[in-house]
């Protein structure tokens, strides 16, 4: 069931990179949270249209990963999920020239209203 989402400014150039950054990811879902493979989506989203703060900011890019997994995991290891899905973002745009903000945000999904599985 995990879904991610990348969304991406595109003045960061990793489009050559992300067949094998989501690939690594669903492995690495498969080992950090025990979840199936083929259950595992991804979608990209390079953004040719935002801003980032204000003209004054630090940061001319951003990266943002949402991950939506199914309930019953503990505070801990979503917490080791988020930290290694950042570490992962970071090494990926890690020859970027660009000032990026880096963003995860891990979010278990409410069964209640999910149909599709």
């Amino acid at each position: 069931m995990p879904t991610i989402k990348i969304h991406y400014t595109n003045n960061i150039n990793i489009d050559d990179k992300l067949e094998l950054f989501t690939e690594n990811t669903h492995q690495m879902l498969v080992d950090v949270i025990a979840t199936d493979i083929d259950t595992c989506r991804t979608l990209v989203y390079p953004c040719s249209q935002y801003r980032v703060g204000s003209s004054n900011s630090e940061y001319n890019a951003f990266i943002q990963l949402d991950i939506a997994i199914l309930p019953g995991r503990s505070v801990e290891l979503r917490k080791k999920l988020g930290q290694i899905l950042l570490n992962d973002l970071r090494k990926l745009c890690k020859d970027s020239s660009q000032a990026i903000d880096f963003r995860v945000n891990v979010n278990e999904t409410d069964t209640e209203f999910y149909f599709g599985l």
